[in-house]
């Protein structure tokens, strides 16, 4: 069964919520009394492989030995896996086996969510510290994206991400996610961050981690990108028609841009020579200025239109607020003293790069970056090119750097 297909997946695990009495619905109880997060997918994964176990268990074909548990020993999914063990027994009238019992424990450990699980389960009984790994992730990250995760909370689900995948690794257990083939495309930066995640743990364990593996990490650091979006811009109110007005204009600009500006102060323009303008980004001003001022403005009218709305949506855009620059950044897409004597040099090393990371682009895409009539150009001193497709090649913005051994002429520059 495909259970990538969604429809037909949930049909099938509904199937096991629908029937009460049924010996599933019975074990998704036990699960959920045990406070184990799973997966939709996990959990069906689970029951498929129960079933497995029942079978064996009828058919007189029992595990005859137990993995090495001394890195879950203790974890509270062995009373659940007793749990299910007994109602397994009592619904086919069979015994189940300690090494059975074992077995189910392993898999609950191996497919639940890290929701409710403590940290350094497993470091205990690992020849390195934890810590020593994710450190060397980290930099190894910062070294090839100049990227920083100091989130709290992002390091400690990530720590809890390489425990749940150590553990994996070790009892050779695989999750499944149906969007690992389609994960590179979606979020080429964090796939990228999650492969270099795989390649470090492999230099610790020797062992890659699988596909969906680097799905989920892929997801995690899509997040954590995400939330590194430049922080609000501080922003200086001055209004010149008294508190009533200031409050109106405020309360209108926040509705505009909650997500994007926090009004630090507001007060009338004859304070402005007494304030200390470097606590904020820029001004706005429903009262005209026309002075040098130590941080931008915008002048915008009293009573507030869609063309001031616009003004100040433009000035945000400008000041790049959507996204940090290094999160524009690819460490695949970049290359330095290349050898280009002519324009298709250069537009077959940007195609390369990029062909390496969306492997579906076809090679009729040199003459799109060729072509003045489907890309902008910007030149700054002769020296730096900027091009830009007119129309969007995916819904990712994508920065592709290419830095030449020596200078040529491109487009009559």
């Amino acid at each position: 069964m495909n259970l990538t297909q969604s429809e037909m997946f949930y049909d099938y695990l509904q199937s096991y919520l629908m029937d009460k009495n049924s010996l599933e619905y019975n074990i998704i109880k036990i699960i959920k009394k045990h406070h184990i997060e799973m997966s939709d997918l996990s959990l069906v994964d689970f029951l498929l492989r129960l079933s497995i176990t029942m079978m064996r268990i009828l058919t007189d074909h029992c595990i005859t030995f137990s993995h090495d548990l001394k890195i879950i020993e203790g974890r509270s999914e062995f009373k659940c896996a007793n749990d299910i063990a007994s109602t397994i027994s009592k619904a086919i009238k069979k015994s189940v086996n300690e090494h059975e019992v074992n077995n189910i424990a392993i898999q609950l450990i191996c497919l639940r969510s890290s929701k409710g699980v403590s940290l350094n389960v497993y470091t205990r009984h690992i020849n390195y510290d934890i810590h020593e790994l994710i450190d060397r992730i980290f930099d190894e990250i910062y070294q090839q994206t100049l990227l920083h995760f100091n989130d709290k909370h992002f390091n400690y689900t990530f720590q809890h991400y390489v425990e749940s995948s150590l553990i994996r690794l070790y009892y050779n257990e695989k999750v499944r996610t149906p969007i690992y083939n389609t994960i590179q495309s979606n979020y080429p930066l964090a796939y990228e961050l999650a492969q270099i995640t795989s390649n470090v743990i492999y230099e610790y364990e020797h062992k890659y981690i699988t596909s969906s593996e680097i799905a989920f990490f892929s997801i995690l650091f899509q997040d954590a990108i995400t939330k590194q979006r430049s922080s609000k811009k501080r922003v200086l109110l001055l209004t010149g028609l008294g508190g009533g007005h200031a409050t109106l204009c405020r309360n209108l600009l926040l509705e505009h841009f909650e997500n994007k500006i926090d009004i630090i102060k507001t007060f009338q323009f004859y304070k402005l020579e007494d304030e200390d303008l470097s606590q904020y980004d820029f001004i706005i001003s429903t009262t005209s200025i026309h002075q040098k001022l130590a941080i931008p403005y915008i002048n915008i009218s009293q009573i507030i239109t869609d063309n001031d709305y616009n003004k100040i949506k433009n000035y945000l855009s400008f000041t790049l607020d959507h996204y940090r620059l290094e999160t524009l950044f690819h460490p695949k897409l970049f290359s330095s003293n290349v050898e280009a004597h002519r324009k298709t040099d250069v537009v077959n090393e940007i195609y390369r790069l990029l062909n390496g990371q969306y492997p579906t682009i076809k090679e009729s895409f040199v003459k799109t970056l060729s072509s003045k009539d489907t890309i902008s150009t910007t030149y700054y001193a002769n020296n730096i090119a900027l091009l830009k497709l007119k129309k969007p090649l995916n819904s990712n913005n994508i920065v592709v750097v290419v830095i030449l051994k020596e200078p040529l002429m491109f487009i009559d520059q």
